[in-house]
């Protein structure tokens, strides 16, 4: 039976974890979605990191996408800034959202900037609770 592998798992892969290389080398067939695919190209460092990981991919099968996860996906990204300030702007919280200044920027950076924010906050500060999904606050 054919496995589906997740990008945390291709994550561990590609930064030389044993574990990850000795679980893949265990499954006789696996693939990947081109959606793992893009979060690994998206989260990668330098065009060196883009270059192993299309090595890495070009020996396994991507599994494409369809027209609807397409289409969901694309809608998250084009409507979620603006919903985004659409409810800071009334007074709402938006927990979760971090937009950046920069157009194109490596999804790894803006990783090690969110974790030194969360780092550098104080504990409880970025609780979620279920008045923040309702609209009170």
């Amino acid at each position: 039976m054919p496995h589906l592998i997740d990008s945390d798992i291709l994550v561990d892969y590609l930064r030389h974890i044993e574990a990850a290389a000795n679980y893949l080398d265990s499954i006789a067939d696996w693939s990947v979605s081109v959606v793992t695919g893009l979060e690994l190209i998206a989260g990668a460092k330098d065009k060196r990191e883009v270059a192993e990981i299309d090595l890495v991919l070009g020996a396994y099968h991507v599994v494409p996408t369809n027209a609807e996860i397409g289409q969901l996906a694309y809608n998250d990204v084009s409507t979620m800034t603006a919903f985004a300030y659409d409810r800071v702007r009334s007074g709402q919280r938006m927990p979760g959202i971090f937009e950046t200044a920069q157009k194109e920027v490596l999804i790894g950076k803006v990783i090690e900037d969110i974790l030194l924010v969360a780092e550098c906050s104080c504990e409880g500060e970025w609780e979620i609770s279920d008045t923040d999904f309702n609209g009170a606050h």
